[in-house]
């Protein structure tokens, strides 16, 4: 993502989360839906990018799906202040993915990746992995 579209988009972004007294609901969809067509192509090369790296691949009308939910999450945890929206995205992204993928297979137990868990979380997962599993 280029600077001057990450600018772009912080500035959708705070006109998103203004207050809705000001903005009607329907304006907030019209940005919030705009500002995901500008940053779909990045998520969507994010969430290809980390799932190659643990090893899942998803058609790409699941990518779609699961870019917009993703897109969701972040921007609902992105807060003031934040420096890199790129990198923000990112690694909420992952941390979304992460979620998405140990609840699916909570019952299976045979995918958590735990070198993920250790950059996400970098407490000493050695004496927590009983906690998670």
């Amino acid at each position: 993502m280029t600077p001057k579209t990450e600018t772009e988009c912080k500035s959708f972004i705070w006109r998103y989360k203004e207050d809705s007294a000001f903005i009607p609901e329907h304006r907030k969809i019209q940005i919030r839906n705009k500002l995901y067509y500008i940053m779909s192509a990045d998520i969507q090369m994010w969430i290809k990018s980390i799932l190659k790296k643990w090893g899942r691949h998803e058609d790409s009308d699941e990518i779609i799906s699961i870019s917009f939910d993703a897109f969701l999450f972040c921007l609902k945890q992105y807060k003031e202040g934040f420096e890199g929206l790129s990198g923000f995205f990112y690694k909420a992204i992952r941390y979304f993915l992460l979620m998405k993928y140990i609840k699916e297979e909570r019952e299976k137990m045979d995918w958590i990746p735990f070198e993920e868990l250790k950059e996400i979380f970098p407490t000493d997962l050695q004496y927590n992995r009983k906690k998670i599993i």
